[in-house]
């Protein structure tokens, strides 16, 4: 996916069509990974199988699986992902180890989620690093690394990535956590494109309502969906040059066109 907005077209109609098969996590991962020839640690390949591998276990015990906090959500976010690191990578502004810690993060960041929500003393974020880091301890990856594996899954959790990203905005933050700002943008950045992202939002409400949830308002609504691309205020240099802060503020200026 280059620079341009054909591409990220091109990466909506991707999103569209694979859902249109059962979901292959395990060839995504593996395609992932082929575009970073060099790069990738020992037992990072095998680390992420083994929580692909779990997922599908996961999956395949359920009645049906959630309409939005899928396995094609995951494909999605890895997808994305492995273009933001490229260039973050290229650009220096995040060390090739680090790339290895985030695709292993997010290939693993929403495993056990049941298409509810969090709730004061339940975390799907936290469930998903805990079980994320028990599969990576059967692995010679150092305790150290698995620990930010596991915080950059915690701080995938919508309740510190819209704040984070509102002090960024604000300028607050002198030292910006912009392996969190990747890897955020990477799990939303299905969602923010206007055509495929629209869908998604439809997705995500319906799961909620079967999940017995009445939120006000619903991500599919107009009201919603500026609530949303509001709040994402800022995104990380990769995901600028490849266009999404441009897409957001020119669907929050059609949306105020149709309330006017």
């Amino acid at each position: 996916m280059s620079d341009t907005g054909t591409n990220l077209t091109a990466f909506a109609r991707g999103c569209k069509e694979r859902r249109k098969a059962l979901p292959d996590l395990g060839a995504a991962w593996m395609n992932v990974l082929g575009y970073f020839d060099g790069i990738i640690e020992p037992h990072i390949r095998e680390a992420g199988l083994v929580i692909v591998a779990a997922m599908n276990a996961f999956a395949d015990k359920l009645p049906i699986e959630p309409l939005y906090h899928n396995r094609h959500h995951t494909i999605d976010v890895i997808y994305a992902l492995s273009n933001l690191i490229r260039r973050a990578v290229t650009r220096g502004i995040i060390s090739k180890h680090e790339a290895n810690l985030a695709l292993i993060a997010m290939v693993g960041h929403d495993l056990l989620h049941d298409g509810t929500m969090n709730t004061p003393i339940r975390s799907l974020e936290r469930i998903a690093g805990t079980e994320v880091a028990r599969l990576l301890s059967s692995f010679d990856i150092p305790e150290y690394d698995i620990e930010r594996i596991v915080d950059l899954i915690h701080k995938t959790d919508p309740a510190y990535q819209f704040p984070m990203r509102g002090r960024l905005a604000s300028g607050d933050a002198k030292n910006p956590e912009i392996l969190a700002l990747i890897v955020g943008d990477a799990d939303l950045f299905a969602s923010i494109l206007p055509d495929i992202g629209l869908k998604l939002s439809d997705d995500l409400a319906k799961e909620w309502q079967m999940a017995g949830l009445a939120i006000d308002p619903m991500p599919n609504t107009q009201q919603g969906r500026r609530n949303f691309l509001a709040a994402i205020k800022i995104v990380s240099e990769p995901s600028i040059d490849l266009g999404l802060s441009e897409l957001i503020k020119n669907q929050l200026y059609d949306l105020s066109q149709k309330n006017n």
